[in-house]
């Protein structure tokens, strides 16, 4: 079961960051480390109702590459090795935001991170863990210029386990985490991060046990070191089963909610959501729309204790369409999302979810529709979602390896400026980095501007 991240806008000065060899960083306990939410966007009164006409937007697509990447607003986006995907992205202003995910070389998958400076996007350093083949990060928050923490998984030899790196301004460090479950050969993994001081944040995910049973992961920084902390583990606890929290979102040191999903005991994949109230995690009763065996939540955003998103999917059906909750402070309600393209056996996901005023927030995932994968967004104003229109890079042929598209994550600093992330499978049938930016009136790949 495979969960998306999401990621943290919050005011801050701009980073100023040279570009880097990649290259492994020695890692060290950062000092004064000083985190924020992973999502602290301004979403006002969400108002359940029915979908809204989509506001007006166009994008031009002019895609025009270099040796180094592809044209991003005018700069280029660069593309590290033979295949790179970004999986999270956490903007603090219009001039600071990462982007974390993997690339591929001729024999591993390995970190990735990318900065924006307000006019281009640079490769930056990043720690490779591990001794295996494979370190890929899921998700990045930031609260200032100097402060970011990114989390994910790396392989020691063939076991999956956990990973923090932590940004001071200067560099990215490994931060040592605990490895939930026993001793052996286990699978653990971080999806989600989210703090509100630089002595209390959270990472989340999952861990599987030696007997092969999926279960919930939390972590708790105290501005020293990760522990682990007990949650709640719903469903069946047999082979087989899983379990798995794929973000985060807090506003205060006794207000958190966690999302993901379960196995329940007739083997149907469940929405599982889980509250921090200062002391412990405890379950809260979710909607399982539909009327398949599939329903996850990928993604959660907070901007008060009484005001929050989650996104995901659920089946009805044959086809696999886009979920959004609203969490009011006491109960979870489900507000009607579009499903763009066609119904019946088109599948859709929602990945990411954040927002940049009380009326302007944007989920980002994909649809798969008779083959052909598709970049979505969809945005909230205030009453209803709607979809918009976004670039769609690569092949649209179905059936063809170049068909492949989707975002999966996104990060607002204000109804003028969003970044989403994630990547597509270009004509040279590889995957590639994928970034785009909203202006307030539109959701770009490039401008007009061309690069050679």
């Amino acid at each position: 079961m495979e969960m998306k991240g999401m990621l943290a806008p919050a005011p801050a000065a701009a980073a100023v960051v040279g570009l880097l060899v990649l290259s492994g960083l020695a890692g060290g306990l950062p000092g004064a480390a000083a985190a924020t939410v992973r999502h602290a966007p301004t979403a006002g009164q969400a108002v359940p109702g029915r979908s809204a006409p989509p506001r007006t937007a166009s994008s031009r697509t002019a895609s025009s590459r270099t040796a180094n990447g592809r044209v991003f607003g005018g700069w280029v986006l660069p593309n590290p090795g033979i295949s790179s995907i970004l999986r999270g992205v956490a903007c603090t202003s219009s001039r600071n935001c990462w982007a974390v995910g993997s690339y591929e070389n001729s024999t591993a998958e390995l970190n990735e991170a990318l900065h924006w400076d307000g006019s281009r996007w640079l490769r930056v350093a990043i720690p490779y863990p591990g001794t295996g083949h494979q370190s890929s990060l899921a998700a990045v928050t930031c609260i200032s210029a100097r402060n970011c923490w990114a989390v994910g998984s790396f392989d020691r030899g063939t076991t999956p386990l956990n990973e923090a790196l932590h940004w001071d301004g200067t560099r990215w460090s490994k931060i040592a985490t605990p490895q939930p479950g026993m001793p052996g050969n286990v699978a653990n993994s971080l999806n989600g991060v989210s703090c509100v001081s630089f002595r209390d944040c959270w990472a989340v995910g999952s861990h599987t046990t030696q007997g092969g049973i999926g279960e919930n992961a939390a972590l708790w920084w105290n501005g020293a070191r990760w522990s682990v902390v007990h949650v709640p583990e719903p469903g069946q606890k047999v082979v087989g089963d899983g379990r798995e929290l794929s973000g985060v979102s807090c506003t205060t040191f006794n207000s958190c909610l966690a999302v993901g999903g379960y196995v329940g005991a007739d083997s149907a994949e469940l929405n599982d959501a889980l509250r921090w109230n200062g002391f412990s995690w405890l379950r809260t009763t979710t909607a399982n729309p539909g009327t398949g065996h599939h329903s996850k939540l990928t993604a959660v955003t907070c901007t008060s204790s009484s005001n929050c998103w989650a996104v995901g999917s659920y089946d009805h059906g044959a086809g696999q369409f886009n979920e959004a909750l609203y969490w009011d402070g006491t109960s979870w309600s489900r507000v009607a999302t579009p499903d763009p393209g066609t119904s019946g056996s088109s599948v859709h996901i929602l990945n990411g979810v954040s927002c940049g005023s009380r009326f302007s927030c944007w989920a980002v995932g994909s649809h798969i529709t008779d083959g052909i994968g598709h970049n979505v967004v969809l945005g909230w104003n205030g009453v209803s979602w709607s979809a918009v229109h976004v670039p769609q890079p690569g092949q649209k042929t179905a059936g063809d390896d170049g068909d492949t598209r989707e975002l999966n994550g996104v990060s607002c600093t204000g109804h003028t400026h969003c970044v989403a992330v994630g990547g597509y499978i270009s004509s040279a049938k590889t995957e590639r980095n994928e970034a785009l930016r909203w202006n307030g009136l539109q959701w770009l790949r490039s401008s007009l501007a061309t690069a050679h």
